[in-house]
Parts: C-alpha cells; structure tokens; sequence
C-alpha cells in the first residue's frame, strides 16, 4: 500500500504542466490560476515547519484552494465576477482563511489589470477582527542574463493577512514554480508548485479508451467518447430504408437516440460530407429502452488516495487502497453492483462516541480494514417518461450502510436543467460482518437541482435535505470533466451542525477491451465526521443521464467523426 501511495503521487507530479503563478497563501490576487488548472503547492517557513496545499479551478468563475493551517485545514475561495475585455479589468471576490481562527480570516474585493506579463491588483480587504485595508500588488517579469533561468518574475504588495510582502520566483518549467517571500508577519517562506492543465489530459492516461461496443444500443461509459461511440455504431450500419438509428445509453437508462439521412451516412463513409452537415441533418430524440444490449457487464479497477488535512507539522489522515467495481447487466434497466477494497490506512481519529454512531464518527473502524466488501446492492433504473427517469435500489449501497430507496428526476431531452427527489432508509454496517446493526434505521433524503454546462463538461447541483446524522442542510458539487479524460470535483457542504468541504480528482488510465476501465483517484476530504456526511452511491440517475445525455452526445459529435 505504500508503493500504491507512493505511484499515485508520483503520477500527479509527472503530468502535463501548466503555466502560471500561484502566489503564497494568505495573499490576495485578482490572477488566480487559469481555468481548468489543478495545482499542489509545498510552503516552508522559517520555523521549518512545512505546510502543504492543493487547489483547482473546474470552471473559470471559481477556485478553491484547501491547506494546512496552525489549528487544521483552511479553505481559500476565490470568486472571478468579471473577466477582463479590453479596458476593463477582472473584478474578483477572494476569501482566505476558513476554517481557521478569525486572525487568518481575510475577504477582498480586487481589480487586475494585465499587460506585456506586469499583473497589478488593486482593491480592499477585512479581516477577521474586522478592520479594512488597502490592497495593492505588483508581479513584474524579469529578465535575466543566465541562459538557462528565464520566466522569473518579483512580486511585491500591501494588504494580506501576514503584512507587506516582497518576493521572487523562477519556473524551470512551464507549471513548475520555485519562490522565496518575506513577509512582515512570517518572515521568509520557501515555496514549491505543480501546476496541471485539465485540457492537456482530455484523454485517458495511456491514451486509450475502453472500446465501443458498436451496437445499435451502445453503451457509454463516463471515461469514452460519446461521439466516437455512436459512430462506430453507425459505421457497422446498412441502412435499406431513408433513415438510419443509433441510440446511446448508460446500464441500461436510455440517453439519445440519433436519427439521419441514410444518403448522408453513405457520404460519410466515402468521405464526401462533413460531421457538421450530418449534425444539421439529424435528429436528436431521447432513445426508447434498449432492445438488446450488446454487452451484460463491465468492471472498473482503481488506485485510490484518501487526504484529510490537518494542521501544520502534523500527519495527514489518509487511506490508500486498490478497488474493483462490478456491474452485471442480466437485462435493461436491472443493474447488479459488487465492489470489494484492500486498504491501508493511517492517522484516522478513533470514534468519540461508542459504535454505531449515526454518521460516520466511527469511520476508522472500517477504513483501516485490510480487506471489505464494500457494496452489494441490485438497482432498477427506467424512463417513465422522455423527461422522467426512475431509480430504485435495496442492498449494501455504501461501504458503512445498507438499506434502500430510490431517486426520481426530471429533465427534458435539450435542457440543461434538472429537479429530482432522492429517498433511503438504511441501518449501519457492522464493521466485521455483512450484516445490519439493529435499532440503527434512518432515513435520508434530498430534493436537487442541477444543472449542465454547454458542451457537457461540466454540470453542478444544489441539495437540501437530511444527513444521515439526522441534521438538516444542503450541499453544492460541482464536477468537470475535460473530453473524457480528467475529472475535477468539489463538493461544499453546510448543515445545521458543521460544515465540510471535498475535493477529487480522477484520471483515466487506460481501457481494457470493452468491459474494463483502469481509474486513478485523490480525494481531499474529511475522513471521520459525525455530520454532513451523505450515503455514497454507486449509481445516481444524475450519472447514468449524464453520461449517455444530450449535451455529451451533441458536444462530440462532430469530434467524434473526425476520429474515425
């Protein structure tokens, strides 16, 4: 297990970089790293007493940064309300500092403006104790006479939570940043940055996918082309009628079935008419229940890194583990799902509380096991409707809980809005056997909103409802998908009792044939909470529509041809 630790950050080091400056925490900046970046940062300071951060920015109006503070994990969030046109600069919403004392708390309102490398911002900021400063920073790139050093850059501004700053820094490579600050209220902190760019890594690891399985009902898995799927189904095609049909759908769900032109399929097969011209020609519907699927199973393997932050000099609670996740398709709509772990774990806090709690302040009792079983579970899936889906499912739906319920959702064909209910009973999982503790039922439900961007990259939901602790709240996720390759994920979570905020990454590695895929994941997050915590599913109808839906269907469709 520790040289599955040891690979997993090995790879997120060894990726695809990106350029850009991220400046020392605690400092407000109107230039926050670009849109789609992933970034982990290393901070030494005087003490010697290293601290270490990781951020993304899924989507261009926001970024999020969690790190270690003096007292435990803080979160940096960083708002772009405005994105600088000609003229105008960007107007941006930065708050630092949360979850920690009041001391490091500091919110800004910034304006930047940009040109030839010289970045300035420029506002106003409160701190925790509440009173009101001038913002003002400068970065000016350098150039200087040594061949081998070039993009340096000096950074100096007022107004961050540790005093006047002066700075410099070098990148030996694009997305790879070394800098030495002064602070007035730290003194001189060293620091280390590995940036990532998400459109460099819109494929799978190793650059292949899990192959289409080339049916007139073709499945769609999350990590495959969607245009490059219905296309190799329409490439096995020989129409007798006008018209030609291929549908898409995901374990059984129906996604979009895609009616055209049979002249302009065999155009397409001589190379005499662009994907654009057979879009325009064809139309979209949402595709009726598979008659027939052309596979009944698929599995995914994965390498996984747990992370909750902690304070400053202290041991991160982690787990890592290695996993296999089974689905069994007998017919449509019927979905069989096994998963089984082995893991190590460290750190993780004893319960406070005797066994079983309500929410997961005994998590340690099942994450330092060696060997589990974590889901066991049989769901029903089905369109009662072109725009009403229904979800029911009943077993070992989360590695501590069993029960069942089920999900409604409601969303039309080219909408990129939708609204669903989601209801569970469950009891608590002995740790040791497959078994329900008795006199531990509860129920959990959510009403949602969601909504997806354009092209399907990326989507967000809204959910209020009760936690499995039995407070009441609501959590925002938001996820980013670039091509079918990496995926970034956040999630914000605030109930009546607390409040916890997650991040993810996930990387496709490799298609194995046409049933398995190959996953690496790193999870940021709070490993051991009594509060805010939700049951883990295995399968929303969020996902399974998603995937196999209209804006991922249409948004690769005309990538999708040119890839034959």
């Amino acid at each position: 297990m520790r040289l599955l630790s040891a690979l997993t950050l090995l790879l997120l080091l060894t990726l695809p970089s990106l350029a850009g400056v991220v400046g020392v925490s605690g400092q407000p900046t109107a230039f926050p790293p670009g849109e789609g970046a992933l970034w982990l940062g290393l901070e030494v300071p005087e003490d010697n007493v290293a601290a270490v951060s990781v951020g993304m920015r899924p989507v261009r109006p926001l970024a999020v940064t969690v790190r270690q503070g003096d007292w435990g994990a803080q979160t940096d969030v960083t708002l772009e309300l405005a994105e600088a046109r000609g003229l105008l600069p960007n107007l941006v919403l930065d708050s630092s500092g949360h979850g920690g004392d009041m001391t490091g708390r500091l919110d800004s309102l910034l304006l930047g403006w940009t040109r030839s490398g010289v970045e300035v911002t420029a506002g106003a900021a409160r701190s925790g104790m509440g009173d009101v400063r001038p913002v003002l920073q400068v970065l000016l790139p350098v150039k200087t006479p040594v061949p081998f050093i070039n993009d340096t850059w000096i950074r100096a501004g007022i107004g961050g939570v540790d005093g006047p700053m002066l700075g410099a820094g070098w990148s030996p490579e694009p997305g790879r940043m070394l800098s030495i600050t002064w602070l007035r209220g730290r003194g001189l902190v060293a620091g280390i940055t590995e940036q990532i760019a998400g459109d460099d890594l819109s494929q799978p690891y190793f650059g292949r996918s899990r192959q289409h399985d080339a049916g007139a009902w073709t499945d769609i898995g999350p990590f495959m082309s969607p245009g490059g799927a219905l296309h190799a189904a329409l490439a096995d095609q020989h129409p007798t009628s006008d018209r030609v049909s291929v549908a898409s759908h995901r374990l059984g769900l129906p996604g979009v079935s895609a009616r055209l032109y049979a002249p302009d399929l065999r155009k397409w097969k001589r190379h005499r008419i662009s994907a654009a011209e057979i879009r325009r020609g064809t139309r979209f519907e949402r595709a009726p229940t598979p008659g027939n699927l052309a596979h009944h199973w698929e599995m995914t393997l994965d390498a996984t890194m747990e992370v909750e932050a902690g304070p400053r000099g202290y041991p991160a609670a982690s787990r890592a583990s290695a996993g296999a996740q089974l689905h069994l398709l007998p017919w449509s709509g019927l979905i069989l799902t096994a998963e089984g772990r082995v893991a190590n774990a460290g750190n993780i806090p004893p319960p406070r509380w005797y066994p079983p709690s309500k929410g997961r302040d005994d998590a340690a009792l099942y994450l330092y096991r060696r060997f589990s079983l974590d889901r066991a579970q049989m769901a029903f899936a089905h369109a009662v409707t072109p725009s009403l889906d229904v979800l029911a499912e009943i077993g070992h739906l989360d590695p501590m809980y069993g029960g069942g319920g089920g999900e409604l959702r409601y969303q039309q064909l080219t909408a990129r809005w939708s609204l669903g209910l989601a209801a569970h009973y469950v009891w608590k999982r002995p740790p040791s056997v497959e078994t329900l503790y008795r006199g531990s039922g509860r129920t959990t439900g959510f009403m949602n909103a969601g909504w997806e961007g354009p092209d399907g990259g990326s989507r967000s939901e809204l959910s209020f409802g009760r936690y499995l602790a039995g407070d009441l709240g609501m959590t925002f996720t938001l996820r980013r998908q670039f091509g079918w390759g990496l995926e970034l994920g956040m999630d914000a979570t605030a109930t009546t009792r607390t409040s916890r905020l997650g991040l993810s990454v996930t990387l496709p590695l490799i298609g194995l044939g046409q049933h398995v895929d190959t996953l690496a994941h790193v999870k940021v997050r709070p490993l051991a909470r009594e509060y805010a915590e939700r049951l883990d599913r295995a399968i929303t109808l969020s996902d399974l529509r998603h995937t196999a839906g209209y804006a991922r269907v249409v948004g690769d469709w005309d990538r999708g041809f040119r890839r034959r």
